[in-house]
């Protein structure tokens, strides 16, 4: 099925008159009642506004993607606003939203919730197609610029539609004193570490690093009392422009393929407590999966 074919172009509205998030929700969602949809409009804006009070779905870019799951609801709704000025979507930010896609569905529904999202994210990452949305005339123009992607809802949802890209490599060859930069700068626990071809080869953990500063033969005592005065991390820096990444990494990453079920990711999350999944498709490192991510791209919807 067509992303194109779920959206009614009586519910776009191509020239949102609202300034702020609060307003243009509401005037996103005014039509359902005057076109006989659905007739608690309060209740809808309420539980939209309180999915915002928990983070803002605004994603970047001048777009937002609003959302919310509603018991009761009578049908799905994707509703459309338009906006040349921008709407004042982040207070804090000052960021506004041109294009913001407002997503409604039953509580139960979550499954064709994920898939409207997942189209939409998919939608806005093509410049060409947000570009013509943003300059199209009519709704019914708009449609046919989404018809015209072949965007369709996905039957089961993907490791793909949830990863993130993976913004932050190591190489083996870097200096362990370079990845401790690294994962001071970016404030993270786990990084991946690839060929110049960008193939996995494994990961490197917070805890790999802490490893080399203790003497080996720390494993072999229960009790480190004694060790009070003893500086455990002198070998560290002893060696901290010697050892490569490539010496102390582990090669026990765990991999998922891009077009497999987010459910192999989420229990091997589970299973192995692990800090994250990598997505891998022939060896390329493609992204990666945290519980994180499925606790706010899924669980939080």
């Amino acid at each position: 099925m067509l992303f194109s074919s779920i959206i009614n172009k009586k519910l776009i509205n191509i020239d949102l008159k609202s300034k702020t998030r609060e307003d243009a929700l509401r005037e996103l969602i005014l039509p359902l009642k005057d076109l006989g949809y659905d007739a608690d409009i309060e209740k809808m804006f309420k539980m939209v506004m309180a999915r915002e009070a928990v983070a803002t779905t605004y994603t970047g870019k001048g777009v937002a993607i609003p959302h919310a799951r509603i018991e009761g609801l009578k049908d799905f709704y994707v509703l459309i606003g338009r906006s040349a000025e921008g709407v004042n979507y982040v207070e804090e930010t000052a960021e506004k939203a041109n294009l913001i896609f407002m997503v409604l569905s039953e509580k139960t529904k979550n499954r064709i919730m994920l898939q409207a999202l997942s189209s939409i994210a998919k939608l806005m990452k093509n410049d060409k197609v947000k570009k013509d949305i943003l300059s199209v005339r009519t709704a019914a123009g708009m449609i046919e610029i989404i018809e015209k992607t072949d965007i369709k809802l996905k039957e089961a949802l993907t490791n793909s539609d949830i990863m993130e890209p993976p913004s932050i490599t190591l190489s083996p060859d870097m200096t362990i004193k370079e990845a401790v930069i690294v994962f001071f700068k970016h404030n993270v626990m786990c990084l991946p570490v690839v060929d110049s071809d960008n193939n996995l080869l494994g990961e490197i953990h917070e805890s790999d690093i802490v490893g080399i500063g203790l003497p080996k033969y720390m494993n072999l005592l229960s009790n480190l009392s004694f060790l009070k005065d003893f500086e455990p991390f002198e070998e560290f820096f002893k060696k901290e422009d010697v050892i490569k990444v490539g010496n102390v990494f582990s090669k026990k990453s765990h991999a998922v393929a891009p077009d497999s079920s987010i459910v192999e990711a989420a229990f091997i999350l589970a299973a192995k407590k692990t800090e994250r999944v990598f997505v891998v498709d022939s060896g390329k490192l493609l992204g990666s999966i945290t519980a994180r991510d499925i606790i706010i791209k899924i669980l939080q919807i």
